[in-house]
C-alpha cells in the first residue's frame, strides 16, 4: 500500500509540473522568459519559484533533464523579483516581502536533496542565493513581527534548515525564538492560533483567530518541519496532539471544514488558495497515528479529483462551471507533494485507523462537530470576526456532509467581496456568483440583518444535536432589537431537522444554498426538492412556503450551488429536513 500511495505522489507530482513546464514562457524579454502565466490571474505569480524543489525532485527520481531546467529557468526568472535587501517581492506590484521564507525552504530542500544534479555553476549561484536570504531572514523576521502566526512558524522551520545547513548557530538560535512564539499560540485545546487581526485578540466567549486551513497547510507543517530538523520531540509530541484536534475537521473524503476559519474566503474545500498543504504533515504523523495515514490517501484522492488538464482547481466544482484554474495552487502544493515522495516509504505507517465517530464541543472556537458512520455536521457560535463579510457566527450549521451524498451544506464567507485580490480569483460569470452560506434574511430601514452577524448568539449542544438563540444583526454586527430567532437542530444519519422559531412582526426570507452540479437531476415539489446524484438522492422539505429556485457558484469553497428561498411567516415556527436516502426510492 505504502509503494502504491508514493506512486500515486508521483504520477500525480508529474502531472503537474509537466503541466507547468508547458505554460512556462519562453521570450527574448528576460522580464517574461522562464516565468508562467498564470490562466485564470492572467499575470506572473511571483512564488511560482517555489516550484524549483518538486522540479528537482522529479529531476533527480526520473533523470529527465526537463524538470532540472525548467527549475533553472524559474531561478533565473525570479531575479525579477529579487530586491537589493535580498528579500523577493511576493510579485511584482506588491511590496510584501515575507514570502521570501518559503522560497528559503524550497531552496534549502532543492540543494539538500537533489543538489547533486546541478553543475557546479549553478550549484554555487543557488548556495549563494540561499546564504543571502538567508541573513535577510534573520536580520527582518523575530517573534515580535505582526505578520500572521504561519510566517513564524514557517521562518522558524526555514532559519532551522538554513541553519543547519549553512552552519550558522545563530540561525538555528532564531529558530527556536521562533518556535517558542508559535508555541504560545496554541490553545489549551489544541488549536493553532493568529490567523486574523487582531492577531492575539481573545474574544469575550473565548474565541481565538483560527482558521483550519493555515493550520493544516501551513504552520503545523512547518512546526513539524522544525521540530524533526531541530530534534525536538517534545514539541513533536505536543504537535501530534495538535494534529489529531484537527483531524475532527477532516471529511472523509478529504475535504477540511473551514466553515468557521477566520480566512476561509480562501477555503477550496481541499485546503486553502495559496498555502502548501498538508500532505507532507500528516505523512509525517502517520508514523505516531495511523489516522493521519487515512487522511493522507483521502486529502491525495480528493487533489486527484481537483484536477484537470494538469491544473489543481479552487474547489471540487471549479472545472465544471467552466472556471480557469490558477497556477498558485499547483505550485505550492507541488512543493509538499514533492516532500512526501522525498520521505522515506519506511517511516510511513499506513494501517486502518478506527473511524472518529462521536460528538465534541472545542471552545477555542466556540463551535460543535458530530460525526457518525454516515453524517459530518458542525454549528459555530464563535464571536472572533477577522472583517465584516468574513465567515459566518450566529449559531449557523456552517457544514453538513453525507457519506452517500458528499457536501451538502458549505458556508463560504457571508459577503462575495474581494479579499487579497492578487491571491483569489474573479469569474466572469458575474450572474451566478453567489455565498455558500445559508441565511435568514430580514430587511429593515434599507438594511439586511441576518442570523449570519449576530456576535453574541449562545448555543448549547448535546449528542443528538443544538439548540442556538439569536438575534438578527447587520454585516456591522449591530443588532436589530426586539429580531429574535431559535434554531433546533436534530441529527440523525439519515435525517437532519431543523426547527425554526422567529418573533419578527414581518415574514423572513431563508436562503439556502445547496452543493449541487448543474447537471445533476433536479425535481421542485411542493415545498422541497429532490436532487438526485448517481444512486443517492437528497430531498430537502419544509412546512415553509418555497418561492424560488436559482442556479449559483460560489469561488470559496469552490461548489455550484442550487439555491433555495423559503418565505417563513411572520413569529414563524416552522421546520426544515434533509433526508438522503437510495435513489430508486420515492
Amino acid at each position: 500500500m505504502q509503494l502504491q500511495l508514493r506512486k500515486r505522489e508521483i504520477t500525480l507530482l508529474q502531472t503537474w509540473m509537466d503541466r507547468l513546464i508547458a505554460d512556462q514562457i519562453t521570450s527574448p524579454n528576460p522580464r517574461f522568459d522562464g516565468g508562467a502565466l498564470c490562466p485564470s490571474c492572467l499575470h506572473f505569480h511571483g512564488r511560482v519559484i517555489d516550484s524549483i524543489y518538486p522540479l528537482m525532485t522529479l529531476a533527480d527520481l526520473t533523470g529527465d533533464e526537463r524538470y532540472r531546467i525548467s527549475a533553472e529557468r524559474f531561478f533565473i526568472w525570479g531575479n525579477n523579483l529579487y530586491c537589493d535587501d535580498h528579500s523577493y517581492y511576493n510579485d511584482a506590484q506588491q511590496t510584501w516581502n515575507k514570502t521570501t521564507i518559503f522560497f528559503a525552504q524550497s531552496l534549502e530542500l532543492a540543494l539538500t536533496e537533489h543538489g547533486q544534479i546541478l553543475s557546479p555553476q549553478v550549484y554555487d549561484t543557488w548556495i549563494t542565493r540561499l546564504r543571502e536570504i538567508s541573513r535577510w531572514m534573520f536580520d527582518n523576521f523575530t517573534k515580535s513581527d505582526s505578520a500572521n502566526t504561519n510566517y513564524h512558524a514557517a521562518c522558524a522551520a526555514a532559519m532551522a534548515m538554513c541553519g543547519q545547513f549553512l552552519n550558522e548557530p545563530r540561525y538555528l538560535e532564531r529558530a527556536r525564538e521562533l518556535a517558542e512564539f508559535c508555541q504560545e499560540h496554541i490553545t489549551k485545546d489544541n488549536f493553532l492560533f493568529g490567523e486574523g487581526n487582531p492577531r492575539d485578540f481573545i474574544t469575550a466567549k473565548g474565541c481565538y483567530s483560527v482558521d483550519v486551513g493555515y493550520s493544516l497547510e501551513e504552520t503545523l507543517p512547518n512546526l513539524l518541519e522544525y521540530a524533526v530538523t531541530m530534534a525536538d520531540e517534545k514539541l513533536y509530541a505536543r504537535l501530534v496532539h495538535v494534529g489529531q484536534t484537527y483531524l475532527h475537521f477532516l471529511l472523509p473524503d478529504g475535504g477540511m471544514d473551514n466553515s468557521f476559519g477566520t480566512r476561509n474566503f480562501k477555503w477550496t474545500y481541499w485546503g486553502s488558495r495559496t498555502s502548501d498543504g498538508a500532505l507532507a504533515a500528516f505523512t509525517r504523523l502517520s508514523q505516531r497515528d495511523a489516522a493521519f495515514g487515512s487522511a493522507v490517501d483521502a486529502q491525495l484522492t480528493l487533489l486527484e479529483r481537483c484536477t484537470h488538464d494538469g491544473y489543481l482547481y479552487g474547489g471540487p466544482d471549479y472545472a465544471a462551471h467552466g472556471e480557469e484554474p490558477c497556477l498558485h495552487h499547483l505550485f505550492t502544493h507541488a512543493k509538499v507533494l514533492a516532500a512526501c515522495i522525498d520521505e522515506p516509504t519506511a517511516k510511513r505507517r499506513l494501517g486502518k485507523a478506527t473511524q472518529l465517530l462521536g460528538h465534541w464541543h472545542f471552545d477555542a472556537v466556540n463551535t460543535s462537530v458530530w460525526r457518525t458512520p454516515l453524517v459530518y455536521a458542525s454549528i459555530t457560535a464563535t464571536d472572533y470576526a477577522h472583517f465584516e463579510g468574513g465567515h459566518s457566527v450566529g449559531g449557523v450549521m456552517g457544514m453538513l456532509w453525507h457519506r452517500a451524498y458528499g457536501p451538502i451544506l458549505a458556508s463560504g464567507i457571508t459577503d462575495t467581496t474581494s479579499r487579497e485580490p492578487l491571491n483569489t480569483q474573479l469569474s466572469r460569470r458575474k450572474e451566478s456568483l453567489v455565498s455558500s452560506a445559508w441565511r435568514w434574511s430580514y430587511h429593515e430601514k434599507g438594511q439586511d440583518y441576518s442570523n449570519v452577524y449576530d456576535l453574541m448568539a449562545q448555543m448549547v449542544t448535546d449528542k443528538t444535536g443544538a439548540a442556538v438563540y439569536f438575534n438578527f444583526a447587520n454585516k456591522h454586527f449591530e443588532r436589530l432589537p426586539g429580531a429574535r430567532g431559535q434554531i433546533r437542530y436534530e441529527l440523525l444519519d439519515n435525517r437532519i431537522t431543523w426547527r425554526l422559531r422567529t418573533s419578527v412582526a414581518k415574514p423572513i426570507t431563508l436562503i439556502l444554498p445547496i452543493c449541487k452540479r448543474e447537471n445533476w437531476q433536479f425535481i421542485q415539489k411542493d415545498n422541497g426538492v429532490r436532487i438526485t446524484k448517481g444512486e443517492t438522492q437528497l430531498v430537502i422539505s419544509s412546512s415553509a412556503s418555497l418561492k424560488c429556485v436559482k442556479p449559483g457558484f460560489a469561488l470559496a469553497p469552490g461548489f455550484e450551488l442550487c439555491v433555495l428561498y423559503f418565505e417563513l411567516a411572520s413569529n414563524a415556527n416552522e421546520s426544515l429536513t434533509f433526508e438522503v436516502t437510495p435513489a430508486h426510492q420515492n
